[in-house]
């Protein structure tokens, strides 16, 4: 059952136990890779953890759209959703929080909002203070694809990066965003998990 508890100035996802299925262009396609991805691999569940970052929405003053669509979007592509969270824009929180899910063994966590340019959008700093080894190439190809949607997509400053063994992406926190980019990195995340947890000749969790 996804993680539902409330921390600090926090809040537990009302849907973290139903989250939707993501209906997108490519999500079909990339939940056929994934699976073949996965048979190929013999990967387990994939444990996923959801982090909206947003204070307007901790708040309550407005409603949590892309948590719910990068949600239904991993599930789709085969991945476990073990919590959904949101938190306000907020370093210490968002770290905090990071910190929790990587020593809860989750394989992946998806952070959306606070990826832009504003004084508040603090995401990325506070991912680059959890992880311990960038993993460049999904921000850059989410970013080149954000791109080639709108201009302004090339301003998006998410980062993703492993921490310990778990892979962290940050998405924008626009639901749109989320469906235009998630169908980018979803073919090559199980891959990504079970070299993170040594299943493939790529790498290892622990010893040589």
């Amino acid at each position: 059952m996804p993680d539902q508890r409330s921390h600090a100035s926090g809040i537990p996802h009302a849907d973290a136990g139903n989250p939707p299925s993501g209906r997108s262009r490519g999500g079909r396609g990339a939940r056929r890779a994934t699976r073949r991805v996965r048979a190929s691999l013999g990967c387990s569940a994939i444990r996923t953890a959801i982090l909206t970052v947003s204070t307007t929405v901790s708040r309550r003053n407005a409603e949590d759209r892309s948590g719910p669509v990068l949600a239904g979007l991993a599930e789709a592509a085969g991945c476990e959703i073990v919590a959904m969270e949101v938190v306000p824009d907020d370093f210490g929180l968002i770290e905090d929080r990071l910190h929790h899910y990587v020593d809860d063994d989750c394989d992946l966590v998806f952070t959306t909002g606070g990826t832009g340019m504003t004084p508040d959008d603090i995401t990325p700093e506070a991912t680059q203070a959890v992880i311990h080894r960038e993993a460049p190439g999904l921000a850059e190809a989410m970013r080149a694809e954000a791109a080639r949607q709108v201009a302004t997509g090339i301003l998006s400053r998410g980062v993703s990066g492993i921490a310990e063994a778990t892979l962290i992406v940050n998405f924008p926190g626009s639901p749109r965003a989320v469906e235009q980019l998630f169908p980018v990195i979803a073919p090559v995340l199980a891959h990504a998990v079970a070299t993170l947890r040594g299943d493939s000749a790529h790498g290892h969790r622990h010893g040589p």
